[in-house]
């Protein structure tokens, strides 16, 4: 279903900064903050790490105890937002 590894690097207007609390990614170029919560910044940290979305997907589902189908479209969704938004990019297929 989904790639083993990343298959997104962070477009190159962003800069992102996380504490604990989760985190703040800054897009330079249209001057937008976006806010992540706790769960949003380990997400954000882990596609950074280059971690395929089912290691992260199955980590939460271990952390969090919750519902791993559940968890596994909130991470999709999420990852797709960021997408659209133009916060991360797809690497290109080798």
């Amino acid at each position: 279903m989904y790639s083993s590894e990343s298959g997104y690097s962070v477009a190159p207007n962003v800069r992102a900064t996380l504490d604990a609390d989760g985190g703040i990614l800054l897009d330079v170029d249209s001057g937008i903050y976006y806010g992540l919560n706790r769960t949003g910044g380990l997400i954000w940290s882990m596609l950074c790490k280059g971690e395929a979305l089912v290691k992260i997907v199955d980590s939460l589902t271990d952390n969090c105890g919750a519902n791993h189908g559940q968890i596994e479209r909130d991470v999709h969704s999420f990852v797709g937002l960021l997408k659209r938004k133009g916060i991360i990019l797809e690497k290109e297929k080798a």
